[in-house]
């Protein structure tokens, strides 16, 4: 979610011709922000190029960043139209879980009961 929040607010930074500074408008701390300039080049190169798009592979340069920025922060990507299809492989991190760090606590307690792999 906040790669896309950052790309709608690129698109809107660079559609009324403002600075596209998310760094330093928003205080981002994370380690996406490394692919911020990468995403805006893909965002901007697509736009130009929406006359001439041939189906989505036109937005392959977009999946790209966004494909290695989750591995960035450790989510696994695996797109492929070959059965049984793309998965995305997430780590069990508090980050991650839908209780964060309780549920994280739940998760360690149950391997050292061994009741986890």
């Amino acid at each position: 979610m906040p790669l896309k929040m950052v790309a709608y607010l690129m698109g809107h930074l660079d559609g009324i011709n403002e600075p596209v500074d998310v760094e330093q408008r928003c205080q981002v701390a994370s380690d996406l922000t490394q692919h911020f300039d990468a995403l805006l080049s893909a965002l901007q190169d697509a736009w130009g190029k929406r006359t001439s798009w041939n189906g989505l592979a036109s937005l392959d340069p977009i999946v790209e960043v966004i494909v290695d920025a989750l591995r960035t922060v450790g989510i696994e990507v695996t797109l492929t139209e070959v059965p049984p299809g793309s998965r995305v492989d997430v780590p069990y991190r508090a980050e991650t879980l839908p209780n964060g760090e309780a549920d994280m606590a739940i998760i360690r307690m149950r391997q050292t009961l061994g009741l986890e792999p």
